[in-house]
């Protein structure tokens, strides 16, 4: 009986002192999420890695080190974190989102495919990131008309993200030293009441380095009404995968296109 009584209480202190160590890992990871915000790095690692210590298995935990290094752009560190975490729990989502980042902050162009393979085969479902991802990648390893072949293979709802059909639209003026463009398109009614309405526009592209200009001149004809508008498309590739885009447009007459657009 006296043995049976020493196991209970054996077991009850071991419960115990894991409860504690886990309250006491939630605090530490807390305070550390609460430092990092504040961008006191010093004290948000020393807090997470106590974290660790008192949960070694934290996935959370690690991905949240490797963030504080990626911040500092110490790179190695937080690679090795990130693929400690991964290690520990694959099916964390987070793990993903901050690998890729890494990557990216890294200029690791070359790694970010495999990555993004692993992330969906282990679930990782966010597809606009991944794409804007792999065209990052494409853009950055120079591999333009890979890049555009694949951003032509995605669903149409992803092309229409403005980050993604930026980089699309940039990827293809750089195939493009220079090059002009024609379109023409009308829109027909059923009723012979309404006029039918036309639109067109020219516009001359050309790449200097790495800046892009489009020039484009658009006209609409829908009687009684015309229009003419001028407008212009500015792109500026800056290095660690950044980059800007500009737009601007004016309308001269102001009946079938807004006076400003950007």
């Amino acid at each position: 009986m006296t043995k049976i009584a020493s196991t209970i209480t054996l077991l009850l202190l071991i419960a115990v002192i894991k409860g504690t160590c886990q309250v006491n890992a939630d605090s530490l990871f807390q305070s550390s999420l609460n430092h990092a915000r504040q961008n006191s790095y010093a004290k948000a690692l020393a807090d997470a890695n106590a974290a660790l210590r008192a949960n070694p298995n934290r996935a959370e935990v690690m991905v949240h080190i490797a963030n504080i290094y990626g911040w500092q752009a110490k790179f190695d560190s937080a690679g090795y974190y990130i693929k400690r975490a991964y290690a520990t729990d694959p099916k964390n989502m987070d793990i993903y989102d901050s690998w890729l980042n890494m990557l990216l902050w890294s200029q690791s162009y070359s790694e970010i495919p495999k990555t993004c393979e692993i992330a969906q085969y282990n679930g990782y479902s966010n597809s606009e990131n991944i794409a804007q991802k792999m065209l990052l990648a494409f853009r950055g390893t120079k591999r333009l008309h890979e890049g555009i072949a694949y951003a032509e293979k995605l669903e149409p709802e992803l092309l229409e993200n403005p980050t993604i059909k930026a980089l699309y639209n940039e990827m293809y003026s750089k195939t493009k030293i220079k090059q002009l463009s024609l379109f023409y398109g009308i829109d027909l009614f059923d009723s012979p009441d309404i006029s039918s309405k036309h639109l067109t526009f020219a516009e001359y592209g050309f790449n200097i380095n790495r800046n892009s200009l489009v020039l484009r001149l658009n006209y609409s004809n829908w009687a009684p009404s015309n229009d003419l508008q001028a407008e212009a498309d500015f792109y500026r590739v800056f290095t660690g995968g950044k980059y800007l885009y500009l737009n601007y447009g004016y309308s001269l007459n102001q009946k079938l296109f807004p006076a400003h657009k950007a």
